[in-house]
């Protein structure tokens, strides 16, 4: 092994010797971050301190010697926080089964939503009876099998919900809670509507807590907790299915947000799709235009984030486009005026009240 080899190898030991310490002192942060939930618990205060982080970043700041940018350093601490503040939320109000004490739990579709509601009810409630089914994993269940439960969540793709519905409407037991986890919801409800019969329940929702990563490999426990999980009624949603998965999101420590099929699928396709598309595009765009350049695309933060969903499953998106296209063209029509008139006061150099409006949308609206 060459001596530039050996030093490699030696820098790498170090970093996953330190790495090794981290991991020590996170969890030691965590058992205080939970001694503190415990008091705050008995007194009956909030988790959020505001005044609390801002002195956590101004210390730790104050003592950065670098090389790491202060900057840089200040956004893992913000980040370490607010995860350590929805593990601390989650500590303070354990959610334990009323409804769903006794009954059946189905995930149908173990990818990375399916896999961590199971993780997060096994961790939060071990004696709630959970099964999975996934049809690329091996199994003696058959869907028809798994179909038979209280309580069924449909984790797979859209189209792939609609076919399951479709073709398994008399495999659900009577009075079943359906719900479902697709990422459009309109023709999912429909669907539902038309092919279901009344003595079951169906429940359209849609977490919004994905990764651009998708498998089972990816699955966490912690994925809803402090995201948004909108739950879209239908008429088949008898109002104790709705407290039933209330409950469940409770567990999961997700937020219920109640809006209709039609105004999520507008919604998201601003806020969900739109930038799945811009990701996608962005990325395409720099294969093109760097195959031109001399040197090694050199990019920052800003590009890597941008890009970030653009690794991202295309199964998945190919059925969020085809059941919400109407909604997507009108976005990315909308999307593409503003860019059209963007272009003119770049050359103009009046785009400043561009970044006025942007920046004031980003510190009102979006945390």
């Amino acid at each position: 092994m060459g001596s530039g080899q050996g030093n490699l190898l030696d820098l790498r030991q170090q970093i996953d010797s330190i790495d090794s310490d981290l991991v020590k002192l996170l969890n030691r942060r965590a058992s205080l971050v939970q001694a503190v939930g415990e008091l705050k618990k008995k007194s009956n205060s909030a988790v959020f301190d505001p005044s609390r982080e801002k002195e956590i970043l101004i210390k730790i700041q104050s003592q950065n010697q670098g090389p790491l940018p202060s900057p840089l350093l200040e956004k893992i601490f913000i980040e370490l926080i607010q995860n350590f503040r929805n593990w601390e939320e989650s500590l303070k109000n354990p959610i334990k089964a009323k409804l769903l004490k006794g009954k059946t739990i189905s995930v149908i579709g173990l990818g990375l939503l399916g896999t961590s509601i199971v993780k997060r009810i096994k961790f939060i409630d071990p004696d709630l009876k959970i099964i999975g089914f996934d049809k690329n994993q091996s199994t003696n269940l058959s869907l028809a099998d798994a179909l038979k439960a209280d309580l069924v969540i449909l984790a797979v793709p859209v189209l792939a919900i609609m076919e399951i519905i479709k073709e398994n409407a008399g495999n659900f037991q009577s009075g079943a809670v359906i719900l479902d986890l697709g990422s459009t919801k309109l023709q999912i409800v429909e669907t539902a509507e038309k092919f279901l019969d009344k003595t079951v329940s169906f429940i359209g929702g849609h977490p919004l807590a994905g990764k651009s990563q998708s498998g089972s490999e990816f699955g966490e426990k912690d994925l809803f907790v402090g995201r948004p999980f909108v739950v879209t009624p239908s008429i088949l949603g008898k109002a104790e299915a709705h407290q039933m998965v209330e409950e469940l999101i409770q567990i999961l420590g997700g937020t219920q947000i109640l809006m209709s099929a039609s105004a999520h699928d507008q919604m998201t396709a601003l806020t969900s799709h739109l930038p799945q598309i811009i990701s996608t595009n962005l990325s395409a765009l720099s294969e093109d235009v760097s195959l031109g350049f001399e040197q090694d695309l050199v990019y920052g933060p800003a590009f890597k984030e941008m890009t970030r969903l653009a690794d991202s499953d295309f199964k998945m998106w190919h059925d969020i486009a085809v059941t919400n296209s109407q909604n997507i063209l009108e976005m990315l029509t909308n999307f593409i005026q503003r860019l059209s008139d963007f272009k003119k006061t770049i050359a103009e150099g009046t785009f400043e009240k561009d970044f006025e409006i942007a920046k004031l949308f980003k510190q009102t609206k979006v945390e």
